[in-house]
C-alpha cells in the first residue's frame, strides 16, 4: 500500500531526513508496520521547527501510517499535513492542523477514503483543497491589529488585554465563531502596515508575520512583490485607491470685490446706467417747468426708484407722471431680476481646484504632499520614482521633508489644515475620519487602485480554512453589510458652508458704505470751510448775501414777521 501511494503521488522531495532543508513541493513520510508513532512524531517536530525558522518550506506534507493503531502526538508547531492511515480494508485521508506549543488538541477532519476494491481514483489532499477541518477545537489564533478605521479600532483593558472592534474585527469574530477558535489580539509594535528595510526585514504588521509572532494580520494590506515573498494573503476584503486630500476651510477665501457686480452682465449694467441718465433728462424735457424739475433732482429720484425707495420729487403734470410710472415699472423688473440672480449666486459655493494632478500639486500649485509612513503606498512611490516624473518629485519631497511622512490619518488631516498641504491616502479610511465634511476635498485621478487583503504568516497551516470563510462572507453579502455598518452610507455634504456668507463676499457692500460716509464727510467739511468766511470771499459778496436775506424777510406777510 505504501509503495503504491509513493509511486502514484508526486515523487518525494528527498529520501534522507537529515538533508530536509530548503524548498520542497511535496514531502511524504512513511512509517513501518511496527512504528508506534513516536519516531514519526519526533520527525514532525523537527520539520515544524525548521519551517518555523524559515529553514524549510513544504507545500504538501503527507504522513502514511500503515497501522490503524498508530497515534501521532502534536508536534508543538503550526503545521498543516495530511495523514493517510489504514482503516479496515481501505485508507482514510485526514487533514490535520496544529496550533503551536500551547495546543494539545489538533484540528482534524476526514476528507477522503480509498479502498482497493473500489474503482475511484486515489486523491492525495494538497494545499489549496477546500476540504479542511471546520472545528479548530478552541485553539488560539493570534491576530495582529493596528488602529485604522473603519476597519479596526481597539483599546486596552485594565488587565492589559486588547479589545477590538471594526469592520475587519467583526469579520474575524464571525470567523472565530464559525471555526471554533479563540482570538488573541496582538498589537503592532510601531503602528505601521509594513515596509522593508535595506536588509529585507519588514516593519509593522508585516514584520510581525515575518517574525511569526502572529498568525493573521487583520489590517487590509495591499499586495506587492516584497510582501509576497514574506507573507501570504487572503481573498480581498475591500477595494481601495489613493487620491489627494486638501482642506478648503472656511473664512480663508480671497476677497471678492465683484460679488454684487456679477449679478448682471456688463452690457446690462451699461444699459441701466444709460436709462438712468436718459430718463432723468427726458423727464425734465417733457415735464412742466418748475423749480424742482431739474436733472440733478431726478437723477436722485430715479436712483431711489432703482433702490426701491420713494422720492419727494414727483412731476405734477400727466405726461411727466407717465414717464415716471414707466420708469418705476422698469426698475421693478430690473430690481427683481437682480435680486434673483444675486440670490442664486450666493446660494451656491463656487470653487476652483488648485490642481488636478500630483505633478501640478508639487510644481505649479506649490503644495507639500504628505503620506502615511509604513504603507505600501510609500513603497510604490519609491519604486515608481525611477520611471515616473511625478512620483520622482513626490519621493524627493518626502526625502527632503521627513515631517511629511505622518503616523496616521489623524496626523495627516491635522497637517493639511495648517497651510498648503495635501494628503496622499486611500479614500475609504479618510472618509470615515472626515465624515463628509465639505471643508475637505479629494482631487486628482485615482492612484494605485487595488484590492486589500488580510495577511497570513507564510505557509500558515489553516490559511485555506480562513480564505474559504472570507469567500463565503463576501459572496453571501455579510462582508458588505459589515462594511456598511461601520462606514455608513455616503451622504451629500452638509449645508454648513451655504448658510454663512463671509466678509470676503460682502466686502464690496461695506466698502460702498464706507465710501459714501467718507464722501459725505468730505463735502460737509468743504461746505463748512466755504461758509465760515473764506479769505477768498469778498466783502461785497457777504454784504449781498445779507441784503438778499433781508429782502426775503420783507416779502413775507406781516403776520409772519
Amino acid at each position: 500500500m505504501g509503495r503504491f501511494l509513493y509511486m502514484s503521488s508526486t515523487p518525494a522531495a528527498c529520501k534522507t531526513f537529515e538533508n530536509l532543508y530548503g524548498y520542497y513541493p511535496d514531502v511524504i513520510i512513511s512509517a513501518s508496520d511496527t512504528d508506534d508513532g513516536e519516531e514519526i512524531s519526533n520527525m514532525m517536530m523537527v520539520i515544524g521547527k525548521r519551517i518555523t525558522r524559515n529553514q524549510l518550506t513544504v507545500n504538501n506534507l503527507i504522513v502514511f501510517l500503515p497501522s490503524s493503531s498508530t497515534v501521532l502526538r502534536p508536534p508543538g508547531y503550526r503545521l498543516n499535513y495530511c495523514v493517510l492511515q489504514a482503516k479496515g480494508d481501505g485508507v482514510e485521508f485526514k487533514e490535520v492542523f496544529t496550533f503551536g506549543p500551547t495546543s494539545s488538541v489538533p484540528a482534524e477532519e476526514v476528507v477522503g477514503w480509498w479502498s482497493p476494491g473500489k474503482p475511484e481514483e486515489t486523491h492525495i489532499p494538497y494545499r489549496g483543497d477546500l476540504a479542511v477541518p471546520s472545528d479548530f477545537q478552541g485553539n488560539v489564533v493570534r491576530i495582529v491589529i493596528l488602529e485604522i478605521m473603519p476597519y479596526i479600532t481597539y483599546k486596552k483593558t485594565p488587565e492589559g488585554k486588547l479589545e477590538a472592534e471594526g469592520y475587519v474585527t467583526e469579520l474575524c469574530l464571525l470567523l472565530a465563531q464559525e471555526l471554533n477558535f479563540t482570538i488573541e489580539w496582538v498589537e503592532s509594535p510601531d503602528g505601521e502596515f509594513g515596509v522593508p528595510d535595506d536588509n529585507g526585514t519588514f516593519t509593522g504588521v508585516v514584520g510581525v508575520l515575518q517574525r511569526k509572532e502572529a498568525d493573521i494580520a487583520a489590517p487590509p494590506l495591499n499586495i506587492n512583490l516584497n510582501r509576497a515573498k514574506e507573507i501570504d494573503f487572503s481573498p480581498p476584503v475591500d477595494y481601495a485607491y489613493v487620491k489627494l486630500l486638501i482642506y478648503r476651510g472656511q473664512g480663508k477665501e480671497d476677497i471678492d470685490w465683484y460679488t454684487y457686480v456679477t449679478g448682471f452682465h456688463w452690457a446690462v449694467w451699461l444699459s441701466v446706467l444709460g436709462i438712468w441718465i436718459l430718463m432723468a433728462i427726458g423727464l425734465v424735457v417733457v415735464a412742466e417747468r418748475d423749480l424742482q424739475v431739474t436733472v440733478y433732482n431726478y437723477l436722485f429720484a430715479f436712483m431711489g426708484a432703482l433702490a426701491q425707495q420713494g422720492t419727494s420729487h414727483e412731476p405734477q403734470c400727466t405726461r411727466g407722471r407717465i414717464v415716471f410710472l414707466s420708469y418705476w415699472l422698469g426698475t421693478l423688473l430690473i430690481f427683481s431680476s437682480y435680486t434673483a440672480s444675486l440670490t442664486s449666486q450666493l446660494a451656491v459655493v463656487y470653487t476652483v481646484d488648485p490642481f488636478t494632478t500630483l505633478k501640478e500639486a508639487l510644481t505649479t500649485a506649490g503644495y507639500s504632499v504628505a503620506l502615511q509612513k509604513g504603507t505600501s503606498y510609500y513603497t510604490n512611490v519609491k519604486n515608481m520614482a525611477k520611471r515616473d516624473e511625478p512620483m520622482r518629485l513626490f519621493y524627493q519631497q518626502l526625502l527632503d521633508k521627513p515631517q511629511l511622512k505622518v503616523q496616521g490619518n489623524a496626523e495627516g488631516i491635522q497637517l493639511i489644515q495648517q497651510g498648503k498641504y495635501a494628503y496622499f491616502q486611500d479614500t475609504v479610511s479618510v472618509n470615515y475620519e472626515i465624515k463628509n465634511n465639505c471643508s475637505f476635498s479629494w482631487l486628482g485621478p485615482p492612484y494605485f487602485p487595488e484590492f486589500a487583503c488580510m495577511g497570513y504568516m507564510k505557509n500558515l497551516s489553516y490559511a485555506n480554512a480562513i480564505s474559504e470563510f472570507i469567500i463565503r462572507a463576501t459572496d453571501s453579502g455579510i462582508a458588505r453589510k459589515l462594511m456598511r455598518k461601520w462606514m455608513g452610507l455616503r451622504a451629500a455634504c452638509d449645508a454648513t458652508p451655504l448658510l454663512t456668507l463671509g466678509f470676503s463676499k460682502t466686502v464690496s457692500a461695506f466698502s460702498l458704505l464706507a465710501l459714501g460716509m467718507l464722501l459725505g464727510t468730505s463735502v460737509l467739511l468743504v461746505e463748512r470751510w466755504v461758509h465760515s468766511g473764506s479769505p477768498f470771499r469778498s466783502r461785497n459778496q457777504r454784504r449781498a448775501r445779507r441784503e438778499f436775506s433781508l429782502s426775503q424777510i420783507k416779502t413775507l406777510p406781516r403776520d409772519f414777521r
